[in-house]
Parts: structure tokens; sequence; C-alpha cells
């Protein structure tokens, strides 16, 4: 009897603004997706669920779950999510929801701090930050100082 392979789980994130028009960077995203699970092993992508970056990349993980079954797209939401309830219902595009629970921060600063978290888990971050401010771009920064490997459009 063959022994089923274990994967080892390989994080990915992705970094982008709540509003800008990136759906002119589809294909090249879906080529970076595809060749982070073919050469480099991802298996689980972790995704924000705040803004168009974060839809696009969802959607490109989703569809190529249909050529590579054994990916994991991740729903990642705080505690103080359970105000919009259509964030916490059961959503057929992910395969789990991550918690992270950040009691004791300041509700401003929530996505921000669960941000940081998600940078602390993954393993490659895809960047399509295209402004020097704002809350996307702080996770960049702080990315950056993490010395996480860093893909930018």
């Amino acid at each position: 009897m063959r022994e089923v392979e274990k994967r080892k789980e390989i994080y990915c994130m992705f970094i982008g603004h709540s509003f800008y028009p990136y759906a002119d960077l589809r294909k090249k995203i879906e080529e970076i997706v595809e060749n982070l699970i073919v050469n480099e092993g991802v298996n689980c992508f972790l995704d924000g669920w705040h803004g168009d970056f974060d839809i696009l990349c969802r959607d490109i993980c989703y569809d190529l779950k249909k050529k590579y079954p054994y990916i994991k797209i991740l729903k990642c939401l705080t505690h103080y999510s359970h105000i919009v309830p259509d964030l916490c219902a059961p959503d057929e595009d992910y395969d789990s929801t991550l918690w992270f629970d950040l009691g004791t921060v300041y509700p401003k600063a929530i996505i921000t701090e669960r941000n940081k978290q998600m940078v602390d888990c993954s393993h490659f971050i895809v960047c399509g930050i295209r402004k020097n401010y704002g809350g996307a771009y702080k996770t960049y920064r702080y990315a950056k100082k993490q010395n996480k490997t860093l893909i930018e459009l």
C-alpha cells in the first residue's frame, strides 16, 4: 500500500488596493499564480476579502483550482467581521475561513493588523501596489521589512 504524500502548506497572499482597475492584469496574475503552484509548491492562498485586487485574485485561484484541485483558498477574517453577516456566511469559493483574533486592536486598525498576520504566515506575496499611501501600501512596506518574497506586478 502506497503512502499518500503529505503536502506541506505553502502560503501565498495578495496585496493590492481596494478600488483600482486591475482587470487588465488578470492574465499576468494568472501566470504568476500558476507558476507559484507548479514551480514553488504553493498550495494555500489567503484572501483578505477587501476590494478589487482581492476579488480578482480570488477568482483566479478559484479558476485554477479546477486544474489543481489540491490548492486551498482561505478567507481571512477578524473577530470584527461578524458585523457584516455576508462575510461570515458559508461560501463555496473558499475551502476554509481563518479567523484572526485581534480583540485588543482599535477597530480602525484591525484590517492593517490582520494583514500583518497574513504577511507573517505567507511564503510568497503577489503585490499590485499602484499608490504610495493607504492600507495596501502599509502592508507592502511591512512585508518588505519582513524580507518576504514579493512578486510585484
